[in-house]
């Protein structure tokens, strides 16, 4: 299975999809600074860890003026959304790198 968060013309969302297959599903619709699943502008790339995937957003994640990107968690099948991180703009902001598993 292949994952990966695009900016869209649709809206920004995290993707699934089979190995050579031309088909994607939809795991994840970012709602920008509040909702279900804040954070909006996928930047680097996600990180799996067994079931979970970690990522960043470079905006949203929090209300105004705390909205400049977070780090994210999401289960492969979409469910579970954690806000980890909220981007306050004091010492990190609109992260847009990748992660390193340790």
């Amino acid at each position: 299975m292949r994952y990966f968060a695009c900016t869209l013309a649709i809206g920004i969302a995290l993707f699934a999809s089979e190995a050579n297959s031309q088909t994607f599903t939809t795991l994840l619709q970012f709602t920008g600074t509040s909702g279900t699943a804040n954070g909006a502008n996928p930047a680097g790339s996600l990180t799996l860890s067994g079931t979970t995937l970690y990522g960043m957003t470079s905006t949203g994640g929090g209300a105004y003026p705390n909205d400049d990107g977070n780090i994210f968690s999401v289960g492969t099948n979409g469910t579970n959304y954690q806000n980890l991180v909220s981007f306050t703009g004091n010492g990190a902001r609109q992260a847009v790198a990748t992660h390193v598993a340790v």
